[in-house]
């Protein structure tokens, strides 16, 4: 996977690693990180959270992986990282 690739993989192990082995609460706790995916296809950004589909035990991605880029949001102000504010 090449750098700044979508690697829901590494999201769902920091997960994983910090509540056990239940899916359950996976997507509000993705969703808390606020973490922004651009798409290349059409210059939209969304949050990855909302491109991520959990049933039962079963992760997917909604869209292919290969137009995407994680914007990871290591700063805390919207002055730093405009997106936070969305």
């Amino acid at each position: 996977m090449a750098p700044n690739r979508v690697a829901p993989d590494a999201r769902l192990t920091t997960y994983l690693t910090s509540v056990g082995g239940s899916l359950a609460g996976f997507l509000p706790w993705l969703a808390q990180t606020k973490e922004q995916v651009l798409d290349l296809r059409n210059d939209d950004f969304m949050l990855l959270a909302d491109l991520v589909r959990v049933t039962g035990q079963r992760l997917r991605l909604v869209l292919e992986p290969e137009p995407l880029v994680v914007v990871s949001a290591k700063p805390t102000t919207t002055g730093a990282a405009p997106w936070l504010g969305i």
